[in-house]
């Protein structure tokens, strides 16, 4: 079975990607590190991971947060 991607493939694609989706300020954690989302979007580019993306809203239904947790293989399947 193939992994299908659901974010860009580079660094500056997840940016541009979160970018379209607001993102502009939220804040953003990699397993539950709060970090920058350029960090963020390398952890996700550059790991042979699989991440599990939550968006996280406010009161008004901007997101605030996004947060990336690695998924193991076995929790995919």
């Amino acid at each position: 079975m193939s992994k299908e991607c659901l974010l860009p493939d580079t660094v500056g694609g997840v940016l541009e990607f979160w970018q379209s989706m607001g993102c502009e300020d939220a804040v953003f954690y990699v397993d539950d590190i709060e970090t920058c989302s350029f960090s963020a979007a390398y952890a996700i580019v550059r790991e042979d991971n699989d991440y599990m993306d939550d968006y996280v809203t406010d009161d008004t239904g901007r997101i605030a947060q996004v947060r990336l947790d690695k998924v193991a293989q076995a929790q995919v399947l």
